[in-house]
């Protein structure tokens, strides 16, 4: 097996726990992913030795949330990313394919995950799928961005002449 092929699959098998990662935790109740959060939201206030109102408790305990989704995505993001750029050969002339398959994938993986959302009594919502996609085109953008950048820096590399030329 080449390593091309072994990236691949290593790659896959890391987005597929991601993927289970994010949906498993949409099938929590409502009460137990607010209590999960908490308890996140707790221990870092902790570290940090803040002691937050209620009030300010449950606008961190927003952000969090939202920070949560939005990481979770990105990992996917990039995770798919790397896996339809290894798919493709490694081929950046594809741009049109490397990066519009990870698109779809991620936005249908965050309608998904609001769907199973309605089969636990949790609210769904579009804001949530939106900002789920996001964090999923920021990783994108960065995975292609980053090999374009290293793709240049190669190219420059190789043209520059040898010492004592």
């Amino acid at each position: 097996m080449s390593r091309s092929k072994k990236t691949i699959y290593i790659l896959a098998a890391v987005c597929a726990v991601n993927l289970a990662f994010i949906w498993g935790h949409s099938l929590f109740s409502g009460e137990a992913s607010n209590a999960e959060s908490s308890r996140i939201l707790r221990f870092i206030l902790s570290l940090f030795r803040v002691d937050a109102t209620p009030e300010l408790f449950s606008l961190l305990h927003k952000i969090l949330r939202k920070c949560a989704h939005f990481t979770e995505f990105a990992c996917l993001g990039a995770l798919s990313a790397a896996i339809t750029y290894y798919f493709t050969g490694r081929d950046i002339s594809r741009a049109w394919t490397a990066v519009s398959l990870p698109m779809l994938f991620c936005l249908l993986a965050a309608a998904t995950d609001e769907t199973i959302q309605i089969y636990t009594g949790r609210t769904n919502s579009v804001f949530d799928i939106l900002l789920d996609f996001c964090g999923s085109l920021v990783a994108i953008a960065i995975f292609f961005i980053v090999v374009l950048i290293r793709r240049n820096k190669e190219h420059t590399d190789s043209e520059a002449p040898a010492d004592g030329e």
